[in-house]
């Protein structure tokens, strides 16, 4: 498959994208059945299925379902039928398939009766991450299930969750329980069965004699006594942890507390307590996080089953500190008979140490793979450009202490591979709170980069070097002399159509900003527009990001805000400036947590921009764009044999002053559709469209868009566009 373009968020730089194919997978919003798999260019179109896959997607958007697939683009003829449906995809920023989150609190159950843990992270802001070991007991590998805790409505009960997992009512599945920042506890009982769990409504009443103390309670649940059934030990924000016996039964608890059990040991402030048998004597042990983020309070139960003693150990974590409010949790991950360490901790990150040693002495081993993903720390904003010149695009991502950090994008094809390269923005200082955007301000083909920072400023850096080996200069004279007040996020887009590019910028409380270039691509002078984003609804911690959603040649806009979530706003101008209005509800479903930051790009390649966010947490995640139609949404079609990949002969004379000529080959079935695109990879003009098999075909363009204007001058990219597969040509207009 061939890309086009410079790959940014708001631009493109054309080169040539390696063929790439992935297979398909398809899943609905409640997964329990494989539904559907193409194999090599397969082209599958599946109605309303009950899907579990082996691509983790979340579907969202408007329109009916849709079953999604990777590395195609369905065909459209009438911009009027298009919809937009928004597919989570964690594999491409996280190949383990987890994403990070604020305060982790993991918790390990078999939830699908197939032998295996499969694995559920509480968070800060309200939520439980339900992901589905799909691998084995030995090799695990992770898909979110994001609708799987849908009917508890954590959203609902507060912050910092804390879930834990015990058959509280003695059926012989897993119940759920929840701790809360307010320190409430809630029973979600599971009103299904061991394979298939259903959870009934949350309830307090079964914790109703039970003493939370202050708040932050993180429950776990283990036999102590030894009597044969569970009791309760529970962290809270004060250095205690609280033992409660069941002197009920298996089936109907009885809390009761007993203060002698942890009395006078001091475990730190926001205790998280983790129970396992660390040295194989058959009692159970106590690990305790704590806001600090070390595990120095290991204690080992030097007593009975029937009669806990706890003795410090300071050397069986020596070395491990992970942070701020880690949160252990143990499990045998590898099914090797041992337990693994698994730690959260506040900004994001699981750390899972592995047991190299036995049941009876532990050595921890740091497994780096176990959990990886590009994680910042806090305040992500990505950006994405092909900055080492290779045809793909790399990511930058700004953080909250300053820095700017860079990962190349080394994969293959269909398979991602992020390398970071600190040397690629050594020595650029910008404040905090950084927000990248990099383009061509000074009309040297190669990226420039510009950062808003904290205080609501602008600092631009030319690049003096070239495509691939970019070298940074200071150069203010590249962007205006602005102020927004506080958070300063900058965007460069084309607004005007006028072939050089314009400047928006998001800022704290003020809006978004315009700066119109009213000088050239190669020389930018600029201009405030005041009022240009009238129509847009104030927001905290405005984001702006551009995409042609409607396909008519202008930059639509989509805004991220405070609250996590995005705003779509239609431009529907039809002279040079643009207009924003609300448009409809194309991003409705999905939620990032807070500060949602978009960026769009074609990341997987067939045709159109996905999108890509950072938010609060430090994450950087994506949403695979899958357009449809929806006269073919509803047909499965049969697997292609007999494909032939399109392709575009010849173009000439290229360059070329006033017209020129295409000769394209559709492939052997489906529509092809001819599109004409600029730098800033908007869409200038659609040529036609031709059904597949047909011999080699010559198509004329006279150097003029959509509505008849001459274009300006500089590279465009002609882009051939056919079911699972796309060809894409260079040429240059001189004027």
């Amino acid at each position: 498959m061939q890309h086009f373009g410079p790959w940014n968020g708001d631009q493109i730089d054309g080169r040539p994208r390696r063929d790439c194919y992935l297979a398909w997978a398809a899943r609905s919003a409640r997964p329990h059945t494989v539904a559907a798999l193409a194999f090599f260019l397969v082209l599958v179109l599946v109605s309303v299925a009950s899907a579990s896959s082996s691509s983790q997607t979340e579907q969202v958007g408007r329109g009916q379902s849709h079953t999604s697939f990777h590395h195609t683009s369905p065909v459209f003829t009438h911009v009027s039928s298009r919809h937009e449906l928004w597919v989570k995809e964690n594999l491409v920023y996280h190949p383990s398939g987890v994403e990070s989150v604020v305060r982790h609190k993991v918790a390990f159950a078999d939830l699908d009766a197939d032998s295996d843990f499969d694995m559920a992270v509480g968070e800060e802001e309200g939520r439980i991450d339900y992901y589905e070991n799909i691998g084995d007991a030995a090799l695990p590998e992770w898909r979110e299930r994001p609708c799987f805790f849908a009917d508890v409505h954590v959203e609902t009960l507060g912050f910092w969750i804390a879930p834990a997992f015990a058959d509280l009512d003695d059926d012989g599945d897993d119940d759920l329980v929840i701790g809360t920042q307010l320190g409430d506890l809630y029973f979600i009982e599971n009103v299904g069965t061991p394979s298939d769990p259903q959870w009934g409504p949350p309830d307090t009443t079964l914790f109703q004699n039970v003493y939370i103390g202050s708040f932050a309670s993180v429950p776990a649940f283990v036999d102590l006594d030894a009597d044969d059934d569970l009791d309760l030990v529970l962290g809270e924000r004060d250095p205690v942890v609280r033992f409660f016996e069941n002197v009920g039964d298996p089936s109907n608890p009885v809390w009761e507390e007993d203060t002698t059990v942890f009395g006078g040991i001091y475990f730190g402030y926001f205790a998280a307590p983790a129970l396992g048998d660390l040295d194989g004597d058959g009692d159970w042990d106590l690990v305790v996080g704590r806001r600090g983020g070390d595990l120095y309070y290991y204690y080992e139960n030097t007593g009975t089953s029937l009669a806990p003693e706890w003795s410090l150990d300071t050397g069986m974590f020596a070395g491990i500190h992970i942070g701020w409010h880690s949160a252990p949790a143990l499990v045998d991950l590898d099914a090797d008979g041992d337990l693994d360490l698994i730690v959260g901790e506040e900004e994001g990150t699981l750390n899972l140490y592995s047991n190299g040693g036995t049941p009876y002495v532990p050595e921890w081993d740091v497994d780096t793979t176990g959990f990886a993903g590009i994680d910042v720390g806090f305040w992500s904003t990505p950006f994405l450009c092909d900055l080492d010149g290779d045809g793909d695009p790399d990511l930058t991502v700004g953080e909250e202490d300053g820095a700017l950090v860079f990962f190349r994008n080394e994969g293959e094809g269909s398979t991602f591979r992020w390398e970071e390269d600190p040397a690629v923005y050594a020595g650029i200082e910008a404040g905090t709170f950084v927000a990248p955007a990099l383009g061509d301000l000074d009309g040297d083909l190669d990226f420039d980069l510009v950062i808003g920072d904290l205080a609501g400023t602008l600092h631009c850096f030319e690049n003096i070097g070239s495509v691939g080996n970019p070298v940074w200069s200071p150069n203010a004279t590249l962007v205006p002399e602005v102020s927004v007040g506080a958070d300063a996020f900058p965007r460069l887009v084309d607004g005007d159509r006028d072939g050089d590019l314009d400047l928006a910028v998001g800022s704290w409380d003020q809006g978004i900003f315009y700066y119109e270039n009213v000088g050239t691509s190669t020389s930018p002078e600029w201009q405030e527009i005041p009022g240009i984003f009238g129509a847009v609804e104030p927001v905290l911690r405005s984001a702006p990001g551009f995409i042609d959603v409607d396909e008519d040649g202008d930059p639509d806009l989509v805004v991220g805000e405070r609250l996590g979530v995005f705003h779509y706003y239609e431009n529907v101008s039809a002279d040079s400036l643009p207009v924003w209005v609300a448009g409809p509800p194309l991003f409705d479903g999905i939620d990032v947590g807070s500060y949602s930051i978009p960026a769009f790009v074609d990341i997987d390649g067939d045709g159109d921009r996905d999108l890509t966010y950072g938010e609060y947490a430090g994450n950087v995640g994506l949403y695979f764009n899958r357009t449809y139609t929806p006269a073919v949404q509803d047909q499965e079609r049969d697997a292609i044999s007999d494909f032939m990949a399109p392709c575009i002969s010849a173009s000439f004379p290229n360059p070329f002053r006033d017209r020129t000529t295409i000769v394209l080959s559709p492939g052997g079935t489906g529509v092809a559709s001819l599109r004409i695109y600029d730098v800033t990879g908007r869409l200038v003009r659609h040529l036609g469209a031709w059904e597949g098999g047909c011999s080699s075909i010559a198509i004329e363009w006279d150097g003029r868009d959509g509505r008849g204007r001459r274009v300006a001058s500089g590279p465009y990219f002609v882009h051939l566009d056919q079911e699972v597969s796309t060809a894409t040509r260079k040429i240059l207009v001189l004027r």
